[in-house]
């Protein structure tokens, strides 16, 4: 005799036939087995160069005049941007996907949240606000369908930050996705900070939004 069959017939007999029926059904019942999601978010632990995951998120508050007093530059000003699209689009032309043009609206998302980063010594691609990318690059007016972000610490220079991403799987794909068609960047640079560079790339897609 089974011992589901010596647990129903002592079910029966203490608590009667519609509970043994119960404990039959219950007996039948398939348990699907737990799952986890990817983690998106890395812990910091050392100084040395990192990289955040790369995703498919204004802060109005740290790009003011007086926050950027302290935010000093390690590249002439807007130095880096032109440099950095141009790494991008070689990349992609090596696989032969479309060149990305330079949005305004991505460059302020980008550029703000760097300067959120290096001032208030972080990596992550959510805020000190809270804030996720959809919502920065939403403040920043721009009309999506399609969005991605990467963001970097500690790298000293385009090549060293891009060859980063590019050793990663999921930022290489955010690089080379053939949706993407708009790109702005950010790069903020401040001595006191842990990493003291910090970068962030924005990529788009849109039914509306223009090059500019």
């Amino acid at each position: 005799m089974s011992s589901l069959t010596l647990l129903m017939a002592l079910v029966v007999t203490l608590l009667g036939y519609s509970a043994a029926v119960e404990v039959k059904l219950a007996a039948n019942v398939s348990i699907p087995t737990p799952i986890i999601g990817d983690a998106i978010f890395e812990d910091i632990e050392t100084p040395a160069p990192i990289i955040g995951d790369g995703i498919f998120e204004d802060l109005e508050n740290i790009t003011t005049g007086a926050n950027h007093r302290y935010l000093q530059a390690a590249y002439p000003p807007n130095g880096f941007q032109a440099e950095l699209l141009n790494a991008v689009n070689r990349e992609r032309a090596a696989q032969g996907l479309s060149p990305l043009c330079m949005n305004t609206k991505l460059q302020n998302a980008a550029q703000g949240h760097s300067d959120d980063m290096a001032a208030k010594d972080y990596m992550s691609h959510t805020g000190s606000d809270g804030s996720k990318m959809s919502e920065r690059i939403q403040r920043a007016g721009y009309d999506r369908t399609a969005a991605g972000e990467n963001v970097a610490a500690g790298h000293t220079s385009v090549e060293e930050v891009m060859t980063a991403w590019m050793h990663s799987p999921r930022h290489r794909d955010n690089i080379l996705r053939k949706k993407f068609t708009m790109f702005g960047c950010g790069y903020a640079y401040t001595e006191s900070s842990t990493y003291k560079h910090y970068w962030t790339q924005n990529f788009g897609r849109s039914n509306t939004e223009k090059c500019s």
